[in-house]
């Protein structure tokens, strides 16, 4: 193993720690101080990001059964923060969507976040949180499953 290699192998493994640290410690304070369901703020999210959905799109989305994704939407259904509507050209579709409850909620859990990241990134630059940002986002970009991209090229004769 090259000297390159090694390096950046001990590089990773310190990201990795330094990573699951960090991670454990905002989820144990989010935790603790946010007035809904780690599941809840999780379904805010990607609502949130992604507009109406499926049941079965949230199921996959979340890695849960469909009877596990209709209790947690049942259940952010009764808090007032998502609600159902049926699909205009296929009934047997249900769309599930943020209500202005749920956007309102969602910014505050997004505000809650910052907040508890804020503590624990205090001793860097905000030059740093910027470039961290910046890097983590191109992180969770190439995570995201590629959209098969079309060739709509004609072909001539």
């Amino acid at each position: 193993m090259t000297h390159q290699v090694q390096a950046l192998e001990d590089a990773l493994v310190q990201l990795g720690e330094a990573w699951s640290q960090l991670s454990r410690y905002v989820a144990s304070d989010f935790r603790a101080a946010c007035s809904i369901p780690a599941a809840q703020s999780h379904l805010l999210y990607f609502l949130g990001a992604s507009g109406p959905q499926r049941m079965s799109d949230i199921a996959a989305h979340m890695d849960v059964t469909l009877s596990g994704c209709t209790a947690m939407v049942d259940s952010a259904v009764a808090a007032g923060f998502v609600e159902r509507s049926r699909d205009e050209t296929d009934r047997r579709v249900v769309w599930i969507q943020l209500t202005e409850e749920g956007t309102q909620m969602l910014q505050q859990v997004r505000r809650l976040r910052a907040s508890i990241l804020a503590k624990y990134l205090s001793r860097l630059e905000p030059e740093e949180i910027q470039q961290m940002a910046t890097l983590l986002g191109r992180v969770a970009d190439a995570t995201r499953p590629e959209v098969p991209q079309v060739d709509l090229a004609v072909e001539r004769l």
